[in-house]
C-alpha cells in the first residue's frame, strides 16, 4: 500500500490510483470482451483451423491488486472467456494469476527482478510440456 500513500505529495502515482480504481469498477461490470480479446479469438481460431499449437498464459498479479475483483462475476467470465479459446490438441490456456507474492512485484503489475526469474522458469516447464505435448 505504499504505492498508494500520500498522493497529494507524489502526484506521479495518478496512475496506479487510476489503476486500482479500475480494478474495483470492475467487481461492477458485466464481462464484455474488447477489442483485444476479439483479436484473441480471431487469432486463436485461425491457429486452431491451420493446427499451430498456441499456448495462453494468464500472467501472475500482485495479489494486492487481484484481491480488488478477482471474486468479482467480472473476472470469472474473463476466465471463463479465455478457457472457452482452448480446444483439445492446438489450444491450451494455463492461468498463472497466483503464481507469484506480493513481494515478487515492484507494483500492482511489474515483476521484480526475483519475481521474473521465478517466473522464467515456470514459462519455460510451461512451453517444454506443450511443445512435447503437440509433437
Amino acid at each position: 500500500y505504499r504505492l498508494l500513500s500520500d498522493f497529494e505529495h507524489r502526484p506521479g502515482i495518478r496512475y496506479i490510483h487510476a489503476l486500482k480504481n479500475a480494478k474495483e469498477r470492475l467487481t461492477k461490470e458485466t464481462f464484455r470482451a474488447g477489442i483485444h480479446l476479439q483479436y484473441l479469438k480471431k487469432f486463436s481460431d485461425s491457429m486452431k483451423q491451420k493446427k499451430i499449437p498456441l499456448l495462453l498464459i494468464n500472467n501472475p498479479e500482485n495479489p494486492l491488486a487481484l484481491n480488488w475483483y478477482e471474486s468479482s462475476k467480472w473476472y470469472q467470465d474473463h476466465l471463463v472467456y479465455l478457457q472457452s479459446l482452448e480446444s483439445k490438441n492446438e489450444i491450451e490456456f494455463i492461468d498463472f494469476r497466483n503464481k507469484l507474492n506480493r513481494q515478487d512485484f515492484s507494483d500492482f503489475h511489474h515483476f521484480t527482478y526475483p519475481g521474473m526469474v521465478k517466473m522464467n522458469s515456470e514459462y519455460g516447464e510451461e512451453i517444454v510440456r506443450f511443445s512435447k505435448k503437440t509433437d
